[in-house]
């Protein structure tokens, strides 16, 4: 009898138990937004563009779903859906990214797909890709304002994108 109520108590205490993460941590990102930003080439020159996002909940709110589409000079230079949900088997939740390379590369022929964890917090969340970072917060104007910066040491920081972005009512 005492084997029993061990295995029950363990199976309640691991069934039960809260996430890290919940995707209703990212319920400020829902709906529009759109605004300017810029991001450096690997020549280092800076390029300007107009950003446009949008987020909306999916299969009863357990995913969120981005667009984003980042126009300049009348050009699309990146177009990415990225899904947003809690991995049990990681106890976090995950950015899946799918980026379209071929609107700046010309290469329509595939899509680059990664997943990494994000980590929310009170007015934004960060996550990160290899040596890279993006930091992402609601600013005192109530803007989406975000940051990309890169590392090769993991120590000290480099930005090379940046982008506010108003939300649409």
């Amino acid at each position: 009898m005492k084997f029993l109520i061990v295995v029950l108590s363990f199976f309640s205490a691991n069934s039960f138990a809260q996430p890290s993460c919940s995707v209703s941590q990212f319920a400020f990102m829902k709906g529009e937004w759109n605004g300017q930003g810029w991001y450096l080439q690997k020549d280092g020159t800076k390029t300007t563009f107009q950003s446009y996002e949008k987020i909306s909940p999916n299969l009863d709110g357990k995913i969120l779903q981005m667009e984003g589409l980042q126009i300049s000079n009348g050009q699309i230079v990146n177009h990415a859906l990225t899904t947003i949900a809690y991995d049990r088997s990681v106890d976090n939740c995950i950015f899946d990214v799918f980026v379209d390379p071929g609107v700046s590369s010309g290469d329509s022929t595939r899509v680059y797909h990664g997943s990494y964890p994000v980590v929310p917090n009170r007015s934004g969340f960060t996550w990160t890709q290899g040596q890279q970072r993006y930091t992402m917060k609601i600013n005192g104007q109530g803007q989406w304002f975000e940051i990309g910066e890169t590392s090769q040491d993991g120590k000290s920081w480099t930005q090379f994108f940046e982008q506010t972005l108003n939300k649409k009512f």
